[in-house]
């Protein structure tokens, strides 16, 4: 598999975009498609996960690129636990 992917990237080949175009073909009326990935290797393995998620009762919070951003992503990863009752946190 390994090889696979050295050569699609030397020959500039989107791998991920054509499995997302057949992922995208699946979809029905109210889901979307959600992409997340890592790009350190876990386990030998590259980590990309996929997921459809029907949008009628999601709720969305938008962040800039800032501090509010950057502690809301290291309290969801447990980075902050000590600092849960703050109010700052707590607000997040």
């Amino acid at each position: 598999m390994e090889n696979v992917y050295t050569f699609a990237f030397a020959k500039n080949i989107k791998i991920n975009k054509l499995k997302e175009m057949f992922w995208r073909d699946d979809l029905k009326k109210h889901e979307k498609l959600l992409f997340h990935g890592a790009k350190s290797k876990i386990g030998g393995k590259i980590d990309i996960h996929r997921g459809r998620h029907n949008d009628d009762d999601l709720t969305c919070k938008r962040y800039e690129v800032n501090q509010e951003w950057m502690m809301t992503i290291a309290y969801y990863r447990g980075a902050l636990d000590e600092y849960k009752n703050h109010p700052v946190i707590k607000k997040l």
